[in-house]
C-alpha cells in the first residue's frame, strides 16, 4: 500500500512537472537554470547542503519523505536538510530529468544513499523561481521509496 502510495506521489509530481514546463514557456530571456541545478546535484551527492543554502528562496516548500513537510525559511531549509544527511550517508545522487528553459524550472533524479547500515533510494524533486534577477530554490521534496537495495 505505501509503496503504491509513492509510486502514485512520484507520477503524479512527474505528470504536474510536465503540465507546468509546458503551461509556463515564455520567450522572454531568463537566466540559465542549469548551472543552479549542477550546484545542487553536487552538493546532494555529497550529502552537504550547506554547499546549495545560498540558492534557497525566502521562502521554500519542503517535504523529506514522511517526516517533514511544510513552507519553510530558507534557513530552516537548510538546518531541516542538513539533519536529514547526518543520518544518510549518500551514495549517488543525479539529476536525471531536467527543464530549464522554463518560466519556473524543475529537476528530478534518484538519491541513493544509506541509511542505519541499508542502501535505500529516494526521488528528489527541486523547482525554482525567479527572485530578483537570479534562481532560487521554492521546492524541495524528497519522495520516501519503500525499496532497499541490496549490497
Amino acid at each position: 500500500m505505501i509503496r503504491q502510495m509513492v509510486v502514485i506521489l512520484i507520477l503524479a509530481g512527474s505528470v504536474l512537472a510536465q503540465a507546468q514546463e509546458r503551461a509556463h514557456r515564455t520567450p522572454s530571456v531568463k537566466p540559465d537554470a542549469a548551472p543552479v541545478f549542477q550546484e545542487i546535484e553536487r552538493g546532494m551527492a555529497a550529502g552537504n547542503p550547506e554547499s546549495f543554502a545560498g540558492l534557497f528562496g525566502s521562502t521554500v516548500a519542503l517535504r523529506l519523505r514522511t517526516q517533514e513537510q511544510g513552507i519553510v525559511s530558507g534557513n530552516q531549509a537548510r538546518t531541516i536538510l542538513s539533519t536529514f544527511f547526518v543520518a544518510r550517508r549518500p551514495v549517488s545522487f543525479f539529476f536525471s530529468r531536467m527543464a530549464t528553459r522554463t518560466a519556473f524550472p524543475f529537476a528530478t533524479g534518484a538519491l541513493v544513499f544509506v541509511e542505519k547500515g541499508s542502501r535505500r533510494t529516494s526521488q528528489v524533486y527541486v523547482s525554482l523561481q525567479l527572485s530578483g534577477g537570479r534562481w532560487r530554490i521554492s521546492q524541495f521534496n524528497i519522495y520516501e521509496s519503500s525499496a532497499r537495495i541490496s549490497d
